[in-house]
């Protein structure tokens, strides 16, 4: 007998229908989760150790600032990661000491560093690109003087590290520095320009952008009704990336457009010949940088480039991605493929198993999530 046979709206079945799957998923996400707290022998997720007490930590003196430095040691390394932060970002930061953590617990040493905090200033890019070449070329950076010299070295970098560690290879006697001293160099959802407001994929959006932001440039852009509106048409980093950017003060109008700037110059730049390794690594929700331009970028450049569902930072999120990271790392360092210690292909399949159950509940609650748009829909994402 059919719905209507039985006197029921067809689409209030349709709907019951679509909350009886959406509650058997959430179940089964939640009999991940249990299952994961209880299987002691599974490489730590975000809930795992978040302890930064072991870490060593110090500070150099680099042009005039005092810049932090953290360092987590393998008992044994056989590879050591040079993890700088993204912007108004640091080690510290919730998502990184698990990362952190794991890294070493599978025989990567991690040197960290922070970007400096800069205020309201819009002129700090040249700064970056001194203190990068810095930490990742002399002798004097802890990269080099906190761990033994003869282990390889390999770059990570996040989102506006990224960019500037690109323009440092576009300068033929940094990029011969870097060919020498790393083996390598991954670079996580790098920003080129802003989500939703790119010049190329989104150009008339990026010219309203442009007129509003040049108007409002020491205004952060979380601040005012009307700010909040602008950042999440344009995803300029939207709230919704709050799982996996944490900034301890958001961008300036005026920095993003320094940021976007400093983007532009390099997506038009001419490619050049680096015997560097370099992969990046780009979120497909990422509501903050715009995925496509970086992918744009990295295809001009020959630089291989993944894919992976998630946000603005899915290192810090989305458990393939710190797989692939691992075995990058290692791949780039050695030549070799990497298994981890004490690893099994059926340690590996629960944690992917689990990524996937985390990736379809948030599609669901999207899905079932109430529009209290009032008939004003905000876009949000990507371009």
């Amino acid at each position: 007998m059919s719905a209507n046979d039985k006197g029921e709206n067809p689409k209030n079945c349709k709907t019951q229908l679509k909350l009886k799957v959406a509650k058997a998923f959430l179940n089964l996400k939640g009999s991940f989760k249990r299952a994961s707290q209880t299987a002691t022998d599974i490489v730590p997720t975000p809930r795992g150790d978040m302890s930064t007490e072991k870490w060593d930590k110090g500070q150099f003196l680099h042009d005039g600032t005092y810049v932090p430095y953290y360092v987590a040691h393998a008992q044994n390394p056989h590879t050591v990661i040079g993890l700088i932060t993204g912007f108004n970002s640091n080690p510290e930061s919730k998502g990184y000491p698990e990362i952190i953590n794991r890294m070493a617990k599978q025989g990567f040493s991690v040197v960290t560093i922070p970007l400096p905090m800069v205020g309201k200033r819009t002129d700090f890019v040249d700064d970056y690109e001194s203190l990068i070449e810095f930490f990742y070329t002399s002798e004097h950076s802890p990269l080099y003087t906190e761990v033994r010299c003869d282990i390889p070295r390999v770059a990570l970098t996040h989102s506006t590290g990224g960019l500037v560690f690109n323009k440092l290879i576009g300068q033929d006697k940094i990029r011969h520095k870097l060919e020498e001293r790393l083996n390598g160099a991954i670079h996580a959802a790098p920003f080129y320009e802003s989500a939703n407001s790119s010049s190329i994929y989104a150009p008339r959006k990026d010219n309203f952008f442009r007129n509003y932001a040049s108007k409002r440039l020491d205004i952060p852009a979380d601040k005012a009704l009307l700010a909040i509106m602008v950042r999440r048409f344009f995803a300029i980093w939207d709230s919704s990336s709050s799982k996996d950017e944490h900034f301890t003060q958001y961008p300036t109008f005026g920095q993003i457009l320094a940021l976007k700037e400093e983007g532009i110059k390099e997506i038009t730049r001419p490619s050049v010949t680096t015997s560097l390794l370099q992969h990046f690594a780009i979120g497909n929700k990422d509501s903050s940088a715009c995925s496509k331009t970086s992918a744009h970028f990295a295809a001009n450049h020959n630089i291989p480039c993944e894919t992976f569902n998630g946000g603005h930072n899915p290192l810090l999120t989305r458990e393939r991605c710190k797989e692939w990271v691992l075995e990058t790392a290692f791949q780039m360092a050695h030549g070799k493929p990497f298994k981890g210690k004490e690893d099994t292909p059926i340690r590996k399949a629960k944690r992917l198993i689990r990524d996937e159950a985390e990736e379809v509940g948030e599609e669901l609650s999207d899905i079932l999530a109430p529009k209290h748009n009032h008939g004003h829909h905000i876009p949000r994402g990507m371009n």
